[in-house]
């Protein structure tokens, strides 16, 4: 049930993303990291670069869902 608590929750986790640089554009000068997982159902990766902060900073992110085949390679296709 959608709730003002629940509204309120959300406005808080959606504004970093709307008013604060999340990606930033790629500076050949600075070090980069990846970072990728794998789920049962999903792939998915982030690129990022390491702040003045010693932070990381998301320059690119990749996901998507598994293919049945990556799933169970040994079953049908």
């Amino acid at each position: 049930m959608w709730t003002s608590s629940v509204a309120k929750t959300f406005d808080n986790l959606k504004q970093p993303f709307t008013f604060a640089p999340f990606f930033v554009h790629v500076d050949l000068e600075k070090l980069f990291t990846t970072k990728a997982n794998t789920f049962d159902f999903a792939l998915e990766s982030v690129l990022s670069r390491l702040t003045h902060e010693e932070k990381l900073q998301p320059i690119a992110l990749h996901s998507r869902k598994r293919e049945p085949r990556e799933i169970n390679p040994d079953g049908p296709s």
